[in-house]
């Protein structure tokens, strides 16, 4: 009776499993009687990701690559993406691929991909942007099937009718250049047309639009966007949609110096820094670190007294990362300029940091940050009871930061220094952690603390001679 049983389940969970819904792509279609995911079992997805980004000295180019990968029984993804802001560098454009389901013929279409009908991500006119520029599909048979991006739309500007009156200016290396840069058609022409335009000084519609499709070239190059800034000034053009404009660009290339100058420059002629709260803390939550995002930040918090949520805003980053440098940097710029440094703020951060310490003891962001506040506090690093009764209670249960031993060893040179030393902090006790830094807990930096160990025994032999002095 019981093989029967099992027998039965196992028949509806075959028919069960034959019965799978095909995807649709558009308009219906079956893959056939035979369904590949009836067959196999649940199989893991193997993903990887990496990025990297190298710049040029005094940082003047960049080159940004990224890649993913996701790899099924049945599927494969493969995405790469590489953006190059070095002026006249021509790059191969992205390439992006979508896994396609494992189909048991070879009569489907590929998903068509969808493209953009309006205008590019940077509004350019002549050369309307799609939201995939290629596209590969697939599958376990080996079949592989894709679209790839057309350029041929693009017009020249030296063929359209309305740049005729412009008589384009070449770029000039000289008569021996050391390195030719491989220029392509398309940039040498957007830009022998923008220095023809620069030379005259030309204030048009057109010579703002021109703008765009240099900026899209190289968003890094400054020149473009302080020409860009003359024009929308001359022009009296109106301003909101440039701040639109601006941040397309910023989400496109978020650690880019110039766009962030130019964003900072529309904000000062609008006097109204309404958005740059939110367009910030959307580029903080790509990437927290963003040094230039919170440059602009602070920048518009400072510049329009922007400080009344600032607090519960990295206050959010902390508790998502209590390593976060950059929150923590922006909490003390907080206090620092806008709350101040009254015995009660001191004690409160203190307290809060202390906290942020118990939850991760190893984290360098908080302990240097204790640090920044106890200068504040008027009775120094080893004046405060809570402070030292705190690192001494993860001492003796046996937490052996290097953050804690390092900063047990600025309390005892703060109480030598101010003769006020204790059983606990004194130039033996510093001799030992420096020997248990070198040796053990921070042995990349022994030379510094077997430097800083040599600073305290001389502590200690001067303070046997005063003993001796005495004795005598």
């Amino acid at each position: 009776m019981i093989i029967k049983i099992l027998f039965l389940a196992c028949a509806v969970a075959a028919a069960n499993a034959g019965a799978l819904v095909s995807p649709v792509y558009g308009a219906p279609y079956s893959y056939g009687a035979w369904n590949p995911y009836s067959s196999y079992p649940a199989q893991p997805a193997l993903a990887s990701q990496q990025s990297n980004t190298y710049r040029s000295p005094f940082n003047l180019g960049q080159v940004s690559t990224y890649s993913k990968s996701i790899d099924t029984p049945f599927s494969s993804v493969r995405k790469a993406d590489i953006r190059v802001s070095n002026p006249g560098v021509a790059v191969a454009p992205a390439y992006s691929s979508f896994a396609a389901p494992y189909v048991s013929h070879v009569g489907v279409a590929a998903p068509i991909a969808k493209v953009a009908t309006t205008g590019g991500l940077l509004g350019v006119a002549y050369s309307p942007a799609t939201t995939v520029s290629h596209m590969t599909y697939t599958n376990g048979l080996g079949l592989a099937y894709s679209c790839g991006d057309n350029e041929d739309s693009w017009i020249l500007y030296k063929e359209r009718p309305e740049w005729s009156d412009v008589t384009p200016v070449p770029e000039d290396d000289g008569p021996n250049p050391v390195v030719l840069i491989a220029h392509s058609e398309k940039f040498e022409d957007v830009y022998d047309y923008f220095r023809a335009v620069l030379q005259k000084n030309e204030m048009s519609e057109r010579a703002l639009e021109l703008t765009k499709d240099a900026v899209e070239l190289n968003p890094a190059n400054y020149t473009v966007w302080q020409y860009r800034r003359d024009l929308l000034k001359a022009l009296g053009t109106d301003l909101r949609p440039e701040l639109d404009y601006v941040e397309a660009i910023i989400k496109n290339s978020s650690k880019n110096y110039q766009v962030w100058h130019h964003r900072r420059v529309l904000v000062e002629w609008l006097q109204d820094p309404s958005l740059e709260l939110g367009l910030t803390g959307d580029a903080l939550l790509q990437d927290p670190k963003n040094y230039h995002a919170w440059q602009h930040r602070q920048w518009a918090i400072k510049t329009f007294g922007l400080y009344d949520k600032e607090m519960d805003f990295v206050d959010n980053l902390i508790s998502e990362d209590v390593r976060n440098n950059s929150a923590w940097n922006q909490r003390y710029f907080v206090v620092n300029n806008h709350l101040g440094w009254s015995d009660i703020s001191v004690q409160k951060e203190v307290c809060y940091t202390l906290e942020k310490i118990k939850f991760v003891k190893n984290n360098e962001s908080a302990w240097n940050y204790l640090r920044g506040v106890l200068l504040h506090d008027k009775r120094g690093i080893s004046g405060n009871s809570i402070v030292t009764s705190f690192c001494e209670e993860l001492y003796k249960n046996k937490c052996r930061s290097p953050y804690l031993l390092a900063f047990i060893i600025d309390i005892c040179d703060e109480a030598i220094k101010k003769g006020e030393t204790s059983s606990f902090h004194n130039a033996d006790r510093a001799v030992e952690l420096c020997q248990a830094l070198a040796n053990k807990y921070d042995r990349i930096r022994s030379k510094y603390w077997n430097y800083m160990c040599d600073k305290f025994k001389k502590y200690q032999q001067n303070e046997t001679h005063k003993d001796d002095n005495i004795d005598s």
